[in-house]
């Protein structure tokens, strides 16, 4: 009953296989090896050795999957009788199954072998193989390789005619199928029991008896096809004790059976034994009626055969087509998922290009700045090297005139303080020209001074200017008595000035207050002489004084410097 089951559930499923689609190539083998098992059990041979050979393509050659398809492929091409071939895919899953150790699969591709071997009757390397799959399952014994390879080396033993050992290991086989309750391998040892005491022992007792043994089983496991191979098996039976009608009833029923469930093959098979009992009986005219029905069966099993081929290569066909459909999606899917894939591809490079590009970008932006950075660094560096340069310039300049014309205008001074002390013995005159000589001397002091200032000094501001002009006027007011100086100095902004503005502006101060001292004086006498009062004079001098300040310093300073001012 298990094994009716399994092979309804494999058929029930068998038809929804090709809905079940995927482009995963193991799962996709996987559905070939499932069809290429049903119709090889099916004896659609050619048909299985195709899908065999599709699921190998699929997959790696030396994977367990492959084995499969070679295991498959090996058989169909024992049953086609392409021995040649046959052993090229056992060879092929040997090596494959020794290189990854799997004791088991090999013992099963050994068990093949020996069958192959057994079918050509060479009977030495069948036994070979025989006594490899032994040496592997040594310690199963109740596994399905070592049974089947029991049952082949019972057959060798009995092709061989050693049929006392054969019977021996059939009943060891027998025995191992009780043990562990199989009952549908016990019947294939039983059968091979059953021929050797009809064929050899002659005991037809003990072949009526496996035989009928086998009847129940296969009666229990509800196989037509095996109960008419039975009653067929019982007819050589009852024919060999020549009880000719019960060997009639049994071909009949036989091939009643066969013919209901359309096994056209096998109903042949039992018309030609009814043909040959009827003819061993001298009943020649049911002999003739049944070679009619042997030919009749014949024919219709040659139209089988032939309407079996073409739905077998319809089949073929619509799988080709529906695989050739399925491939062209697939790879109309691979050349979807290549085009996205390099769409991809020239979106990151793109990016990568514009994230370099930026990097570049900023790379440069800050080279560039670096560089502004150090060159004006460089020029700072160039101009503090400059003016410190020119301060150390400034401050020879200021030593050598300290040391060689100030040195020389003291002395100067020095002589004139001594002829003033002497100016009573000397007349007006001299008196007059060594009081000019003095100032002249003293001027050129004050003007050494603010020199040596301005070159002393290493920025000079309006404020520091201004400084220096209140002490010049200062002196100025001590200097002239009789004259009052009103000074106002007004800057918003401290300007910074360069030497040659600080000093051109203090000698504009200079030239303008020494002019108006000058012009005071002679003016005031000038007025005084005209009998203006004394009054009148100072506010008409005051402003000429004003106006001639004015004028002056537009003649004295430039543009920039009057801004200053």
């Amino acid at each position: 009953m298990q094994k009716s089951f399994a092979i309804d559930s494999a058929e029930k499923y068998f038809s929804s296989l090709d809905s079940l689609t995927t482009l995963k190539k193991d799962y996709q083998a996987k559905k070939e090896l499932i069809k290429g098992s049903i119709y090889l059990k099916k004896a659609s041979l050619q048909l299985s050795l195709s899908y065999y050979e599709n699921a190998l393509q699929l997959v790696d050659s030396s994977s367990l999957l492959a084995d499969y398809a070679l295991q498959g492929m090996g058989t169909a091409n024992k049953s086609l009788g392409n021995y040649p071939k046959a052993l090229l895919d056992l060879h092929q899953s040997i090596t494959n199954n020794e290189a990854r150790k799997d004791t088991l699969r090999l013992s099963g591709t050994y068990t093949i072998l020996a069958q192959l071997y057994q079918e050509k009757e060479d009977f030495d390397k069948a036994k070979d193989a025989i006594n490899k799959v032994f040496e592997l399952l040594k310690n199963n014994d109740t596994s399905r390789s070592y049974l089947i390879t029991l049952h082949t080396l019972a057959n060798v033993e009995a092709q061989s005619g050693n049929f006392t050992k054969a019977m021996e290991i059939d009943k060891r086989g027998i025995a191992i199928a009780d043990k562990i309750g199989n009952t549908l391998v016990k019947t294939s040892f039983q059968d091979n029991l059953a021929r050797c005491n009809l064929f050899f022992l002659k005991d037809y007792n003990q072949a009526n008896y496996y035989f009928k043994e086998n009847l129940k089983i296969d009666k229990q496991l509800n196989n037509p096809a095996w109960i008419a191979d039975t009653y067929i098996n019982l007819a050589e039976v009852a024919t060999a004790e020549s009880k000719f009608i019960i060997a009639e009833n049994y071909l009949k029923e036989a091939i009643k059976i066969f013919t209901e469930s359309k096994q056209l093959n096998n109903a042949l098979k039992g018309s030609h034994a009814l043909a040959a009992l009827y003819q061993k009986q001298g009943k020649l005219q049911k002999a003739l009626d049944a070679k009619e029905a042997y030919i009749e069966q014949y024919k219709k099993f040659i139209n089988e055969k032939g309407e079996q081929s073409i739905a077998e290569y319809n089949i073929l066909f619509e799988t080709h087509k529906k695989e050739k459909e399925l491939a062209n999606a697939n790879l109309q899917i691979a050349e979807n998922k290549l085009i996205s894939r390099q769409k991809n591809l020239w979106l990151i490079a793109l990016g990568c290009a514009l994230f370099i590009g930026i990097i570049v970008l900023r790379n440069q932006k800050v080279k560039a700045s670096f560089i502004e950075n150090k060159l004006q660094l460089e020029n700072q560096l160039l101009q503090e090297q400059a003016q410190s340069q020119i301060q150390q310039q400034r401050l020879a300049i200021s030593r050598d005139l300290h040391d060689s014309i100030g040195a020389q205008l003291t002395f100067i001074n020095s002589i004139l303080d001594g002829l003033k002390n002497l100016s009573a013995q000397l007349n007006d005159t001299i008196n007059k020209k060594i009081n000019t000589l003095a100032e002249f001397s003293e001027n050129s002091i004050t003007e050494l001074r603010n020199t040596l200032w301005v070159l002393n000094s290493k920025e000079i501001f309006l404020d520091d200017l201004k400084v220096k002009i209140l002490n010049y006027i200062n002196h100025a007011a001590e200097a002239k008595e009789n004259m009052q100086f009103h000074f106002n100095f007004e800057a918003p902004v401290n300007y910074p000035l360069n030497s040659r503005q600080a000093i051109n502006l203090f000698r504009a101060v200079q030239e303008i207050i020494t002019n108006a001292i000058k012009y005071f004086e002679t003016r005031q006498e000038a007025l005084v002489k005209n009998g203006e009062k004394l009054e009148d004079a100072i506010n008409i001098l005051q402003k000429e004084i004003t106006d001639y300040v004015v004028l002056a310093s537009q003649k004295q300073l430039s543009s920039e410097e009057s801004n200053h001012a």
